[in-house]
């Protein structure tokens, strides 16, 4: 899945799970994006958070900015927005959120463009595991 399209859900997610306001929405990216250039410059991401299309790499990430002394100086005189900014990103991540909402998951199935096809014997989808952890987590609610 690529950067763009996970920014879009994560957007959507805010909006309309959490029922955030637009400035509330701004104010988590503006920290995303600001993270993402303070991970690049340290060369611990390529490009953005949003690239990182497993949980435990998004778990490393977390750990190396809460060890960070620089860093956590930054979120101090910014009165927690980074990390505020970051929580809500992992937040999403986990598909914590997703539990209890059965009416309100239908919100969130967006048509996402299959990448990364590699034709063999058989296709392989290259798939984000914060899609899959969601997608796991929506059908044990239904299961149960």
């Amino acid at each position: 899945m690529n950067e763009a399209l996970m920014k879009t859900y994560y957007v959507r997610y805010l909006k309309e799970i959490r029922k955030l306001s637009d400035s509330s929405v701004k104010h988590y990216q503006d920290a995303l994006n600001h993270i993402s250039k303070y991970l690049v410059k340290k060369n611990k991401l390529q490009s953005s958070v949003y690239e990182i299309q497993d949980i435990d790499e998004l778990e490393a990430v977390k750990a190396i900015l809460y060890s960070d002394i620089e860093f956590m100086a930054l979120d101090k005189r910014g009165h927690q927005m980074y990390t505020a900014g970051f929580n809500n990103y992992y937040r999403f991540a986990k598909g914590g959120d997703f539990r209890n909402l059965h009416e309100s998951m239908k919100i969130m199935d967006i048509e996402l463009p299959v990448v990364d096809v590699q034709t063999r014997a058989v296709k392989l989808r290259k798939r984000s595991s914060i899609i899959k952890l969601q997608s796991m987590r929506r059908r044990d609610m239904f299961v149960k």
